[in-house]
């Protein structure tokens, strides 16, 4: 045969080989106790993650790259205090931002089903209030009118959040829209929507304003 290459008997033994080596270790008990007891705690963990909604947040996220339809992405370098956000979301999420008029329609939701919305935001361009103001609606509904970020959190790099509840859509979204209020353009780093179900159960979502999901 050529150098290198195995001509079928090679082949056969090297396959009876293994068969052989495979064969004992499976006669030893510890083995097939160890592989028995892998097999209960990987359907045991894969029944857990099922029930607290895990693989239905893998779907609801797999559409994420869809929105938002408008606006623009930015980015920054800067240092964000987010001693006032009790759970804050990665830094990541504070160092890109939408902006502009835009609208997010987040699908894969439970129609119907009662969903907190955590909206994050960070003022990282302008330095006195009243310089930004700008209006958040929610499946139709106003929840901030004139809205100002650096007012809110009493200075410029500091994250807030603010949080909405609302129900799903019949098509099983939450719609967001950001409009233009009386100065300037609105702003938004991070959505986080999770649904307000016992805590076992619920499925979170944290994006990054750019349209991509986020490590909560």
């Amino acid at each position: 045969m050529p150098d290198g290459i195995p001509n079928e008997a090679s082949i056969r033994w090297i396959g009876r080989g293994f068969a052989r080596r495979a064969h004992s270790l499976w006669s030893r008990r510890w083995v097939r106790i160890a592989v028995v007891a892998f097999g209960i705690a990987l359907l045991v963990v894969l029944q857990f993650l099922r029930f607290i909604g895990f693989f239905e947040h893998i779907d609801s996220i797999s559409d994420l790259r869809t929105f938002p339809v408008s606006g623009y992405v930015a980015s920054n370098t800067a240092f964000i205090q987010t001693s006032q956000v009790e759970n804050p979301a990665p830094m990541a999420v504070y160092h890109t931002a939408r902006w502009g008029p835009c609208t997010y329609t987040i699908p894969g939701l439970t129609p119907g089903a009662p969903y907190l919305v955590t909206l994050h935001f960070v003022e990282t361009y302008w330095t006195k209030p009243g310089q930004r103001r700008f209006n958040v609606t929610i499946n139709d509904v106003r929840v901030l009118t004139n809205f100002d970020i650096l007012a809110t959190a009493g200075g410029q790099n500091i994250a807030i959040t603010q949080r909405f509840s609302t129900y799903a859509n019949r098509e099983g979204q939450v719609i967001l829209q950001f409009t233009n209020g009386s100065v300037d353009l609105p702003v938004i780093h991070g959505i986080q929507i999770v649904e307000e179900r016992h805590s076992l159960g619920s499925k979170s979502l944290t994006l990054h304003a750019d349209g991509f999901a986020a490590a909560p």
